[in-house]
């Protein structure tokens, strides 16, 4: 998984970041987290068709990514 490394850290988790996650759904896959969304867009290609860009939390150290998809 690729992460950036200019993210911020979460206010609220400490063991977290936030930005813009590259992920498929189903079946769950997280890309990478990068801090803008224009460079998650260009990483989102890479894997397919599949992939969205969301805005969310990621746990460092696993493949959680929290966020307001429906």
């Amino acid at each position: 998984m690729i992460t950036d490394c200019l993210l911020k850290k979460d206010p609220f988790l400490s063991d977290s970041i936030v930005g813009w996650g590259v992920i498929r759904c189903s079946p769950w896959c997280l890309f990478g987290v990068f801090c803008n969304y224009e460079q998650a867009l260009e990483f989102a290609a890479i894997p397919g068709k599949d992939y969205e860009v969301f805005w969310g939390t990621h746990r460092l150290g696993t493949s959680e990514f929290w966020c307001g998809f429906e």
